[in-house]
């Protein structure tokens, strides 16, 4: 069997720096370049000397505890060798972060090579037939998928922040749904604060034939001109908040097509906060 140590280095150079990368980027922690390069480099060094440990029982025991245990190392550089009391779970997510995208990666590795039906082989701790260039795609599409998650994850916790539960009453009916508060949202009618309501929570909290009729109308201003909306009037909105409820009473309120699909059904602007304690 021949390795090419130059080819090996590369692979794994690549492969750690990429580990390390992702596993303080999915948690957001600052990334030194230098201590990712340095990292990487201490972990293709260890790749291209590992055959040479499993030569007797001791040393491939040896090497088996290194090269599990070098996640811990890894994360250790990218905290510049210094962990504060703060940073100690920081420090261990990082560690598992490490691990859980090295198990993504060899499921990347399996499936790529399944796929495009290239042959491999597992042997002495090294992957034998997987060409570099194999690596290479796996670690590229692994990052790209890897960046929109976390994009998204992070999208998503940052809406969640600002996502309450509430209760609608209009005469007889009551229904809970999740209200999104939009600073944004500065909508008023003669003011009075206008909410918007996604079609399917109007049809629960007004029926369908409430949706002809509408009580009002207000002119709001879109990319394609101006147009006039149908407004509806609430009995009571009310708001929970983490520590307190707010009910705001007789607010109008509109059908907006934009909710559609969202993780809240209901959209108010920070008019919902007033008479809350500070």
């Amino acid at each position: 069997m021949e390795i090419y140590i130059e080819y090996a280095f590369i692979e794994n150079f690549a492969l750690d720096a990429f580990l390390c990368y992702f596993a303080f980027k999915i948690l957001r922690l600052p990334i030194k370049k230098s201590r990712v390069a340095l990292s990487a480099c201490m972990g293709a060094i260890f790749a291209v000397i590992y055959p040479f440990l499993t030569l007797s029982a001791l040393t491939k025991m040896l090497g088996a505890v290194v090269k599990l245990g070098f996640p811990f190392f890894s994360c250790f550089l990218g905290f510049n060798c210094k962990i504060h009391k703060k940073d100690v779970s920081r420090y261990v997510m990082s560690v598992i972060s490490y691990y859980a995208v090295s198990f993504a990666f060899a499921g990347g590795v399996y499936a790529f090579c399944g796929l495009f039906q290239i042959d491999y082989a597992f042997g002495d701790g090294i992957y034998v037939g997987v060409p570099i260039a194999t690596v290479c795609a796996v670690v590229c599409s692994m990052a790209l998928a890897i960046k929109k998650l976390i994009k998204a994850v992070y999208r998503r916790r940052a809406v969640a922040r600002f996502i309450y539960s509430c209760k609608l009453t209009k005469g007889n009916r009551q229904v809970r749904a999740d209200g999104y508060l939009d600073s944004g949202n500065l909508a008023k009618k003669s003011g009075v604060p206008v909410c918007f309501l996604s079609a399917e929570l109007f049809f629960d909290v007004f029926g369908a034939k409430a949706f002809e009729e509408g009580e009002d109308e207000l002119l709001i201003s879109t990319v394609s001109g101006e147009k006039r909306i149908k407004l509806f009037v609430l009995d009571e909105l009310l708001i929970y908040f983490e520590k307190e409820k707010n009910i705001v009473y007789k607010p109008y309120c509109a059908v907006s097509p934009a909710l559609q699909g969202k993780e809240y059904k209901l959209l108010f602007g920070a008019w919902a906060t007033d008479g809350l304690k500070e």
